[in-house]
């Protein structure tokens, strides 16, 4: 079975730099390492910027992502409150056990609310300062 043939050197550079720039490194490292793999300057400012429209555009749709599911998450309290809350108030009296069954269920309903606040809080903040978001992409969808 024949070998795949190997890209060209500076296609693999670039691919590299591509990846070097999702990973959060800084443009100038990643001028440099082109700079040492043959290209100029212009093409490699080009490239760059390129690049970090890219890491950009992943970015926004990450935090977007996060507002959706945090702003499902919100929800949930609300909609508990009808399922869980106001049957607790019914069956408190009559079936006590029931009733904290249901208290109980409101309450994770509760701090599921709370989670997805925290993720509409943090898909918010990613969505409109990308630019301070550092580190790798992978680290962006927890």
């Amino acid at each position: 079975m024949a070998a795949s043939p190997q890209p060209p050197k500076s296609d693999q550079s670039t691919i590299e730099a591509r990846a070097k720039i999702l990973w959060g490194e800084s443009p100038a490292a990643v001028l440099a390492f082109l700079r040492d793999h043959g290209q100029d300057d212009q093409s490699a400012r080009e490239l760059i910027a390129q690049f970090n429209q890219e890491r950009d555009r992943a970015i926004r749709d990450l935090a977007v992502a996060k507002i959706i599911h945090g702003g499902l998450l919100i929800l949930t309290p609300i909609t508990g409150y009808f399922f869980f809350f106001l049957p607790c108030l019914y069956f408190i009296d009559r079936w006590p056990l029931v009733g904290v069954l249901f208290e109980v269920l409101f309450r994770i309903t509760f701090f599921l609310g709370l989670y997805g606040l925290w993720k509409l809080i943090d898909g918010i903040f990613k969505y409109f300062f990308r630019a301070t978001q550092t580190g790798d992409l992978a680290d962006f969808t927890d």
